[in-house]
């Protein structure tokens, strides 16, 4: 078998990524689970969820990132919980904080079954970033825990017990670093 050779350097001496790499392709991904359980009662507010800790191996790129949240709430009604995304502890992807209103990353009703878990989900491209090659930077994903009535539990459903009725859920988070 023939020895692959990238930028006609033997892999030995390869030290760094062609110089050409095309906008758009993606560097390298970093990605977390949870299924850690925890409550939070309603008006608490943010409640760190997942950490990434991401060295860019370009400097100044893109990230594209997708995150996901599972919780379930003891509502008799619709209340919503929101997801909230930040890159240190800049809040990112997300809409404005107008009044008593939360700029989330996503926001979803959880409906008044006890039973299952809702998904928070959402994905975008963050290209604002400024940095340079080996700098780690650090994307924090939340459950925000609005003011209502309601109590919340994340990666189970309300009335859990064990059962194979009542589920066990998983968040995630996933950065990619895309070329710019």
């Amino acid at each position: 078998m023939a020895l692959i050779k990238l930028n006609n350097q033997s892999l030995t001496n390869v030290s760094a990524l062609p110089a050409a790499i095309p906008t758009g392709s993606v560097l390298k991904v970093s990605g977390a689970t949870t299924t850690a359980q925890s409550t939070y009662s309603s008006g608490s507010g943010e409640h760190l969820v997942l950490t990434i800790s991401h060295v860019a191996v370009q400097a100044n790129s893109d990230f594209l990132i997708s995150g996901g949240i599972m919780f379930s709430t003891n509502a008799a009604s619709e209340e919503s919980g929101h997801m909230v995304l930040k890159d240190g502890t800049t809040k990112i992807l997300s809409g404005a904080d107008v009044g008593s209103r939360i700029g989330s990353f996503a926001s979803s009703d959880s409906g008044s079954n006890f039973n299952r878990c809702q998904m928070l989900n959402n994905s975008g491209l963050y290209t604002t970033s400024t940095h340079g090659v080996g700098d780690t930077k650090t994307f924090n994903l939340y459950f925000y825990a609005p003011s209502s009535s309601a109590s919340y539990v994340i990666n189970r459903s309300w009335n859990d017990s064990d059962s194979d009725f009542y589920p066990t859920c998983a968040s995630h988070f996933t950065v990619m670093e895309i070329a710019a």
